[in-house]
């Protein structure tokens, strides 16, 4: 039988519970696999520093596949393989959504901004474990740069009652 060296695993809604926790079955395991010498990779569509919360959690270290997988790092936390999206486009997009109804987040490596709080920037924060900041499109583009990794909206999905 083949020595397995690495394990790649999605976070939410397969290695984390429905209340976004890690049942100890499951934490257990992936320590085991870690102390043996196993590459434990956690792969999601959330920000670096979420992620690093959950290794911390798991008393483990290994690359990270984030934001869809726009961004993935190597153990120390380097580039492996990046697409950020340029400053051309990320000013393009902001332009467009500033004159739409759409909920906006522009995520970043580490940071995640939002044009308005409510019950996605909550959900955000649940999900996450990161306080995202409320700014104007002007004030969030000034903070990317030339980095944003995923802008999204949450237009068509509306909190539950």
């Amino acid at each position: 039988m083949p020595t397995i060296k690495l394990i790649c695993t999605d976070i939410d809604g397969t290695m984390l519970r429905p209340d976004h926790s890690i049942g100890p079955r499951t934490k257990a395991t992936i320590q085991a696999a870690y102390k043996k010498g196993i590459i434990v990779a956690l792969i999601s569509g959330r920000i670096r520093s979420s992620l690093v919360n959950i290794q911390n959690e798991l008393g483990i270290s290994g690359p990270l596949g984030t934001l869809n997988g726009s961004l993935a790092l190597d153990e120390k936390g380097k580039p492996i393989l990046e697409h950020p999206l340029q400053s051309d486009e990320i000013h393009h997009i902001l332009e467009w959504v500033k004159h739409t109804d759409l909920n906006t987040f522009v995520y970043t490596n580490d940071n995640w901004y939002a044009s308005e709080e409510g019950y996605w920037t909550d959900h955000e924060l649940t999900i996450s474990g990161i306080k995202g900041q409320i700014l104007s499109f002007d004030e969030i583009e000034g903070r990317l740069g030339d980095r944003s990794y995923s802008i999204t909206d949450r237009a068509d999905a509306r909190p539950p009652r």
